[in-house]
């Protein structure tokens, strides 16, 4: 990830230690992800231990990198002070 936002310039590194928040964001959504296949499997009649823990280990570990950049994007959103300007956008493009 840049710095910097080659667009606008938006500095991405607010402080050292700042995406450790982000970390307690991604784990929320790992969690809801893991009881969503989890519940699903079950529903399904699933009952296989092994299946389960397969099926959510490879689903989890493709998914960390996407799931890690959008929490730290969250992240920035919510205590960063970041605001989605839609005009700005508009005029960059």
């Amino acid at each position: 990830m840049h710095k910097n936002c080659p667009s606008c310039g938006q500095n991405f590194e607010i402080e050292p230690g700042f995406y450790f928040g982000a970390m307690y964001i991604s784990y929320a959504i790992n969690t809801g992800l893991t009881l969503v296949i989890g519940l699903t499997f079950f529903n399904l009649g699933i009952k296989d231990f092994w299946i389960y823990m397969a099926t959510i280990i490879g689903v989890v570990v493709v998914l960390i990198p996407p799931i890690f950049r959008f929490s730290r994007v969250l992240f920035l959103y919510w205590l960063g002070g970041v605001k989605y300007d839609k005009n700005r956008i508009s005029d960059m493009q």
